[in-house]
């Protein structure tokens, strides 16, 4: 939103106003973005799926574990919960067969435990309210609301992507969409030198193409260090009541929150106020149409076992214009990677 905007509804006379604020809402950890929800699936000629995984393990695989998820290209986040036993992680790859393949040998080296769900579908966001409450309420879930459509459009632009075009969607999905931020990290991190019209000319590619679903901002509802961080996972017999839960959650709260639904499954991530603890599992105690199956909080805002990414972009092939996974090559590094040690 441009700042004369901003200025209209906030009421302040100068523009250097919301600037200044912005930086610091920077500089406490409130304010991230803009991030590009992008629709993969109209990128290639073929689709690419989100593959969710909950996976139990010994405490002793742990670093292990770990080191194996992130030789799996296509690693989007990797979240360290409270229990030292347990990951949750989220892969986007073009089927998620080969995610459960993967995983099956993990579990035949007994290594990990698992349960997997597969979707094409989005994240929807909610950013918070901040003269809300910090805890929701269970009596407004059902409200009559209008759902979001949480499925991509089925889109085929017909472009051709060219590798710079597939590198710069990672900058704008979970990094930034300044063309000279992007130079710089490009220059000084991988040693390529982008000129600013490259960059340039392939953002407004991606811009005119249609794959573009969403600009958002994610806004904390308190310094992220402050935050209660999880992921709730629900359950359901039938996919539209799971859906208008998911949405009515936390509406007009101090809550930030993400969703997305995998079957029957949903999978809610929020940002909290550390009130919340005591009363999320009791929210939905009484509902007998909706089960949280369980809750996640995360370990650490930092740290070693925390992993977020982009999609991963050697899996997209320029040439035939297909997201392609080297199944045989990763499954014969994660073999190394096990013989060396244990």
């Amino acid at each position: 939103m441009p700042y004369k905007d901003i200025l209209s509804i906030v009421k302040y006379k100068r523009e250097d106003v919301i600037a200044k604020k912005i930086r610091k809402f920077r500089e406490l950890d409130i304010l991230k973005g803009p991030y590009y929800d992008i629709n993969l699936g109209a990128v290639g000629e073929n689709q690419m799926y989100d593959i969710y995984t909950d996976v139990t393990l010994s405490s002793e695989d742990r670093d292990l574990v770990f080191q194996i998820f992130k030789e799996i290209l296509g690693a989007r986040w990797i979240f360290p919960i409270q229990q030292e036993d347990r990951f949750l992680a989220r892969f986007s790859c073009n089927h998620y067969s080969i995610i459960g393949k993967l995983f099956g040998l993990l579990k035949k080296k007994k290594l990990i435990a698992y349960k997997m769900a597969a979707s094409r579908n989005r994240w929807i966001k909610m950013n918070p309210d901040f003269f809300g409450d910090p805890v929701p309420s269970s009596q407004t879930l059902f409200d009559p609301c209008t759902l979001p459509d949480i499925s991509y459009p089925s889109i085929k632009p017909g472009i051709k992507w060219n590798s710079a075009d597939i590198t710069f969607m990672q900058y704008l999905q979970v990094e930034t969409d300044s063309k000279s931020r992007i130079r710089d990290i490009e220059y000084k991190k991988y040693g390529h030198f982008w000129r600013y019209s490259q960059i340039q000319s392939s953002l407004r590619k991606i811009e005119s193409s249609g794959i573009i679903q969403s600009k958002d901002y994610n806004i904390s509802p308190y310094p992220r260090n402050k935050c209660c961080t999880f992921i709730l996972v629900l359950n359901a017999l039938q996919k539209k009541p799971l859906l208008t839960v998911l949405h009515n959650f936390g509406r007009g709260c101090r809550i930030y929150k993400t969703y997305t639904m995998a079957g029957n499954t949903g999978f809610l991530f929020c940002w909290a106020s550390t009130e919340i603890v005591p009363e999320i599992i009791e929210i939905f105690d009484n509902i007998d149409s909706i089960t949280a199956e369980r809750i996640y909080y995360l370990r650490t805002h930092s740290g070693k076992y925390l992993h977020g990414s982009s999609f991963e972009a050697s899996l997209f092939n320029t040439e035939n214009q297909r997201w392609e996974f080297p199944y045989r090559r990763v499954k014969k590094e994660i073999e190394n990677l096990i013989a060396e040690n244990r």
